[in-house]
């Protein structure tokens, strides 16, 4: 055979070899974005002893602590750290695969590194509020009983940061969150003049530029006469905020700059992740799922939700679940998941891809989504 042919045929089996992966990476694709998924299998069991568990999901982790210790599971359901440890009133929270678990009321904090090995952090009053960046640092709210105190800590322990608070003039502390790369912290206080309701955001720097700053406040935002509920930093250099009535967001790379607000009629839920915000509302008796990015944009709508008890989002994904049901859409507003889970259902959360952790009371499930089987005729 001439060469010039054997080249020819080469570069016609290169095509169709090419075309054969470009369908089926199509048919792949098209499958993550718009596939609908009506079934699932079980991938691991893991059994919770305890009357007292809290949660925390993050970065495809399932973080667990009872009173007696804590344990992480990851999307496959696999035992990454496990440590031991006697708590009355626990909480855990976690950041890129790092977790920090207090007793709330105590005096002690665990920070978990993402190799499972622990560190203590002891503190001088009680614990109110903690969370956690990547590294480990730590931001911890505490009430000396005159007095609310935030502090950040390292890792190993040493207190980096240290900002002292009136309760009388700041009002109730009701949330603290701090960014992922442990600079950058903000604190939500409650408080009334007269009747009317007022909700203050303050962002303080914890790094060299809040050191030109008066007890390291870079901005502050007074909501009057509106509640605010939550404050946490999407990403790290998204703050959100949630409202009574929708949604604020701020840019924060060192200091705070307004993004987007957005309000809604009749909100029935909401709840903010990394990649944005979920907001349900409802007009005229029908309820609408929207999808909102870190800019404030909506990237996606659905309409005629199912029944539903809880909201959750994640992985640019909304979980909506009951006793009745679970229904799992997508930020582009397509259906990934319908249908129910076997036994009781206390709560869902996310394991990565077609991976999800299920908890009831006594155990939790890593499942797998999978396509439904036809039955034959």
């Amino acid at each position: 055979m001439k060469d010039s042919t054997k080249t020819i045929l080469k570069i016609i089996i290169a095509v169709v070899v090419f075309a054969a992966v470009a369908i089926v990476a199509a048919v792949l694709i098209k499958e993550r974005l718009y596939g609908t998924y009506g079934a699932y299998e079980v991938v691991s069991e893991e059994k919770v002893r305890s009357d007292r568990v809290a949660y925390y999901n993050d970065d495809n982790r399932l973080s667990l602590v009872t009173i007696n210790g804590a344990k992480a599971l990851d999307g496959n359901g696999n035992l990454t750290w496990e440590a031991s440890f006697g708590l009355e009133d626990p909480t855990v929270v976690s950041c890129n695969q790092v977790s920090a678990i207090a007793d709330i009321g105590g005096t002690n904090i665990y920070v978990i590194s993402k190799e499972g090995i622990p560190h203590t952090i002891n503190v001088n009053y009680p614990i109110v509020k903690v969370d956690v960046a990547q590294q480990g640092v730590v931001a911890v709210l505490l009430n000396d009983g005159q007095k609310d105190i935030i502090q950040v800590y390292d890792i190993d322990g040493k207190l980096r940061v240290e900002i002292g608070t009136n309760t009388k003039n700041e009002g109730f502390p009701v949330d603290i969150a701090i960014s992922e790369d442990g600079k950058k912290l903000i604190t939500l206080y409650v408080s009334f003049k007269g009747d009317d309701i007022m909700s203050k955001v303050t962002f303080y720097n914890a790094d060299d530029v809040g050191k030109n700053f008066i007890e390291n406040i870079v901005g502050q935002k007074v909501f009057e006469g509106r509640l605010v509920y939550d404050v946490d930093f999407l990403g790290n250099d998204t703050v959100g905020i949630m409202l009574e009535d929708g949604f604020a967001l701020y840019a924060m790379k060192e200091i705070p700059k307004f993004t987007e607000e957005k309000t809604f009629d009749n909100i029935i839920d909401m709840s903010m992740y990394d990649g944005g915000v979920c907001v349900v509302s409802e007009q005229a008796g029908e309820r609408t799922l929207q999808f909102f990015d870190l800019n404030g944009q909506e990237s996606g709508t659905v309409k005629k939700l199912p029944e539903y008890d809880v909201l959750r989002a994640g992985n640019d994904e909304a979980i909506l679940y009951s006793s009745r049901g679970v229904t799992i859409y997508r930020k582009n507003g397509t259906k990934k998941y319908s249908g129910q889970f076997d036994g009781t259902l206390d709560n869902v959360y996310f394991g990565g891809d077609l991976r999800y952790f299920l908890v009831d009371s006594g155990a939790v499930r890593t499942i797998k989504l999978v396509k439904k089987v036809k039955e034959e005729r």
